[in-house]
């Protein structure tokens, strides 16, 4: 498999949090709210696998991703009533990559080992920030990037993180994810279409249940649970990123048929401050990569992602004047 479309996969199925979101204990419309003037802290571990197919009777090729990072969120008071706007900045992150009998590291924390062309690779997360506008529905009114110049990808075909994952941790956190009110016991089904950004869109149908009421970190929170799957197309990237010389994006390959058998997860919403404290999803999937050597022209690859949110810490700021 080409290593364009190596990373191609691994953004994408990076990107694939679907958004466990909230639920109350009294009958009400599920919806999460940012409230300004605080600052939230959440980790987010995000584990992928990998089985590639091989010839008959050899051992399956595996590869695994795991990706910790701790994001900081920023809130404050929109210009219009009911926005806020969200500056979002990555303080930590760790990624382990192992396949194919090599292991790689990178741990931002760790400022005692010497400077790595693979810690040039992932840097930028640390140097790019997001800031949000968010509507009073919560969809997003503008979304920019800020900060120092990010490095430039000196290993081709290893994922990049930054301003797309704290994207992703914002949007699973605020989005609401009932259109009905409803009380414990209750079970609802939603069908919708969730965005990747430039890799395309996928179709996702979750059943979700109120199961109860539990205490996390002290805080009251509603127990959900759900289930489902989803469909799409990712689109492929080139081979490798265009460097500032050449100015030009990588050209647009092949998509990747996506498929999940499964997504099953649980999470837990805090009901006083309405926010997601703890968040645990699984989802397996069957990719359809190119492969011209093969009868079909695909190459299915079988991948199981393993996301997790919890809230570190929710504190007021003052912010500048």
């Amino acid at each position: 498999m080409r290593e364009g479309f190596r990373n191609g996969l691994w953004a994408g199925v990076v990107l694939l949090g679907l958004g466990a979101t909230p639920a109350q204990a009294k009958k009400s419309l599920l919806k999460p709210v940012f409230q300004a003037g605080q600052i939230y802290r959440f980790a987010s571990t995000t584990e992928v696998t990998m089985r590639l197919p091989t010839e008959p009777g050899a051992e399956t090729t595996e590869r695994r991703v795991t990706m910790e990072q701790i994001a900081r969120l920023e809130v404050r008071t929109g210009t219009i009533e009911g926005e806020v706007e969200i500056t979002a900045s990555t303080e930590a992150l760790k990624v382990h990559i192992s396949g194919g009998g090599e292991t790689l590291a990178f741990d931002s924390t760790d400022k005692t080992t010497p400077p790595t062309p693979l810690g040039a690779h992932f840097a930028a997360a640390e140097h790019r920030r997001l800031r949000l506008l968010l509507g009073a529905d919560g969809k997003v009114r503008r979304a920019e990037e800020f900060g120092d110049a990010a490095p430039v990808s000196v290993i081709a075909g290893l994922p990049q993180f930054g301003p797309d994952e704290l994207k992703q941790i914002i949007l699973s956190a605020v989005a609401p994810f009932s259109t009905d009110a409803v009380e414990e016991g209750d079970r609802w089904k939603l069908k919708g279409r969730r965005s990747l950004g430039d890799l395309g869109e996928m179709d996702f149908n979750l059943s979700y249940r109120f199961a109860d009421t539990a205490f996390d970190e002290g805080e009251k929170c509603a127990v959900v649970t759900f289930t489902g799957g989803l469909t799409g197309d990712l689109a492929v990237g080139g081979e490798a990123p265009a460097t500032p010389e050449e100015k030009t994006p990588p050209a647009k390959g092949p998509n990747l048929g996506i498929t999940s058998q499964k997504i099953e997860g649980r999470l837990h919403f805090d009901l006083k401050h309405r926010v997601v404290r703890t968040s645990e999803q699984t989802v397996a999937l069957t990719v359809q990569t190119p492969d011209s050597s093969r009868p079909d022209g695909k190459m299915p690859l079988q991948v199981e992602q393993k996301l997790t949110l919890k809230l570190l810490s929710l504190e007021p700021f003052e912010p500048a004047s």
